[in-house]
C-alpha cells in the first residue's frame, strides 16, 4: 500500500516517526491518552484523483474511450447500455482514523434522470484496451444515489473502503437505471471523480493550532511529492469552505502548463492529488487562487529514483 505522499501526510500514520522531523506526525502516548478523554485533532480531508477511468458501450462494443473528457452511463434500453469504470490508488491509512469516505463524481450532462449505481469490481481497468467485451464484471452494489441538478453525485463508501484497506487499488463501476445518458467528467477534463477521505489522526498541538489559522494573510499552500506515478500533492490550510479554487502551474518562463479546479471542502487541512500531465523535469511555480486569496509555492520536478514512476517532486 502507498502513503498519501512522502513528506508530510505519510507521517501522520507512522508511530515511529520523530515528531521534530515532520510537520504532521503521530501523537505521543501522552497525547493519545489525552485524546481518549477529549478528542482533539484537525479534520484532515484527502482527495485522491483517479488513476484510470473510461467507459464502455454495448453499441460500440469494440471501441475504447479512455481519452474522452466525459464518461457516459446509460441504463435502458439494455441494447444501448453504457457504464463508467474508475480506479484509485488507495492511500495508506489507519482505519481508526477514518471518519467518513466518499466517491464523488461531477455530472456535466444538461438533463439527467434516475439514479447512479456504484458497484465494486476487481479486474484491471486499461484506458487503451478496456471495451464492452473485456471489461471487469460488477461484483456487488455498494451504493446508489439519485442524479440531481447540483452537478455532482456523492456516494458514501466508508464501510466498503475500511474493509478493503489491505488492497492497493480500488476499482469501481458506475451504472445508471435511466433512459437518458448521464455524462460524468473524466480525469482528462480536469474535474474527474474524487476519492474523499475525512480523517482524524492524532497530530501535535503546534500543527493543530496552525490548522486553525483563519487570517487572510496566513493561509498555507504547499506542493509535495506523491508516490503514485504521474501525480503530485497539494496541501491547503485555513481556506474558507465552499466552491472551487484553481491551482495553476507555470514553468520558469512564466508559461501556464496546467490548470486544476480544486473543490474546497470543510476541513482544517486539505490535500489533493493532481495529475502531472506531460510536464518535464525542471523548476515550476504553483499558484492557487480562490476569490481574493492568492497563494504561491515553488517546486522542482526531477527523474524518480523508483521504478514505479518517471518524475517526482523533489524533496528540497
Amino acid at each position: 500500500m502507498r502513503c498519501l505522499h512522502t513528506v508530510c501526510f505519510c507521517l501522520i500514520f507512522s508511530a515511529t516517526v520523530n515528531s521534530q522531523a515532520a510537520s504532521l506526525t503521530a501523537g505521543s502516548v501522552e497525547q493519545l491518552n489525552d485524546s481518549a478523554q477529549e478528542k482533539q485533532c484537525p479534520n484532515i480531508v484527502f482527495v485522491e484523483s483517479p488513476w484510470r477511468d473510461t467507459y464502455t458501450s454495448i453499441v460500440k462494443d469494440s471501441s475504447t474511450f479512455g481519452g474522452e473528457t466525459t464518461l457516459k452511463v446509460r441504463g435502458t434500453p439494455a441494447k444501448k447500455s453504457m457504464q463508467a469504470l474508475v480506479s484509485f490508488y488507495l492511500p495508506k491509512v489507519d482505519a481508526n482514523h477514518i471518519e467518513k469516505s466518499y466517491l464523488n463524481v461531477y455530472t456535466v450532462s444538461k438533463r439527467n434522470e434516475g439514479s447512479l449505481l456504484l458497484y465494486a469490481i476487481s479486474g484491471r481497468i486499461d484506458e487503451d484496451t478496456t471495451n464492452w467485451h473485456n471489461q471487469p464484471q460488477s461484483e456487488h452494489l455498494i451504493a446508489s444515489r439519485q442524479v440531481n441538478e447540483g452537478g455532482s453525485v456523492q456516494f458514501e463508501i466508508t464501510e466498503y473502503l475500511t474493509k478493503n484497506l489491505h488492497t492497493e487499488v480500488l476499482r469501481f463501476c458506475i451504472k445508471s437505471d435511466g433512459k437518458k445518458p448521464v455524462e460524468i467528467a473524466s480525469r482528462e477534463s480536469g474535474l474527474g471523480a474524487e476519492l474523499i477521505l475525512d480523517l482524524c489522526p492524532p497530530v501535535d498541538h503546534e500543527r493543530l493550532d496552525q490548522s486553525q489559522i483563519k487570517s487572510k494573510d496566513e493561509y498555507s499552500f504547499k506542493v509535495f511529492p506523491c508516490p503514485t506515478s504521474g501525480k503530485f500533492t497539494i496541501e491547503l490550510i485555513g481556506l474558507p469552505e465552499g466552491g472551487f479554487g484553481e491551482c495553476m502551474l507555470m514553468n520558469e518562463a512564466g508559461a501556464i502548463v496546467g490548470k486544476y479546479p480544486v473543490a474546497i471542502r470543510d476541513g482544517d487541512i486539505l490535500y489533493h492529488s493532481l495529475d502531472l500531465g506531460l510536464l518535464i523535469p525542471g523548476n515550476y511555480f504553483a499558484v492557487f487562487r480562490k476569490g481574493r486569496i492568492v497563494l504561491r509555492d515553488q517546486f522542482r520536478l526531477v527523474p524518480s529514483k523508483t521504478n514505479a514512476q518517471v518524475l517526482e517532486v523533489a524533496l528540497n
